[in-house]
């Protein structure tokens, strides 16, 4: 997939990607409630909790690529609910 909508061939040679860091954000089972309405985390998602119900996601982070010459970063930072 593409950095901009249509077929990739639009930016041939003409777009570089660069990864980016992603960073682990830190829910409560209670702040996991109230953000998706479940009284648990799924099954899928136990192998991110630690230290009793501390669920880590990837949820924040951020990427730089540079579109025909221009360089541009995105910073996605979630704000999870006090």
């Amino acid at each position: 997939m593409g950095v901009l909508p249509g077929p990739d061939t639009e930016l041939a040679g003409g777009h570089q990607s660069a990864a980016g860091p992603r960073l682990g954000t830190t829910l409560t089972i209670e702040q996991f409630r109230r953000v998706t309405g479940l009284d648990q985390n799924p099954d899928f998602l136990m192998r991110n909790v630690s230290r009793g119900d501390l669920l880590t996601v990837d949820a924040n982070g951020e990427v730089s690529y540079t579109v025909r010459g221009i360089h541009a970063k995105v910073d996605g930072a979630v704000e999870v609910p006090g």
